[in-house]
């Protein structure tokens, strides 16, 4: 399963649209370390990590107090 199937399915369950209302992997009930890192699969010029993954499906909805990406949202 891919991550966006993942996270479209886990949110489904939850009853909330990824595309509009932020969450953390936690929140959907998805071990971010399963897909690598959820920073990995934004977009290179947002986070670090971007580089590492050329499919570009998530967006840092907000930053943690540390500069962290904390919440996504689904493209």
């Amino acid at each position: 399963m891919t991550l966006r199937e993942a996270i479209l399915e886990a949110s489904r369950r939850r009853g909330m649209d990824p595309y509009t209302q932020p969450f953390k992997p936690s929140e959907l009930g998805i071990r971010a370390s399963d897909y690598g890192s959820f920073s990995d699969h934004c977009s290179e010029n947002e986070t670090c990590s971007g580089k590492w993954n050329s499919e570009v499906i998530l967006k840092v909805a907000e930053w943690s107090a540390s500069g962290r990406p904390f919440r996504y949202l689904l493209l």
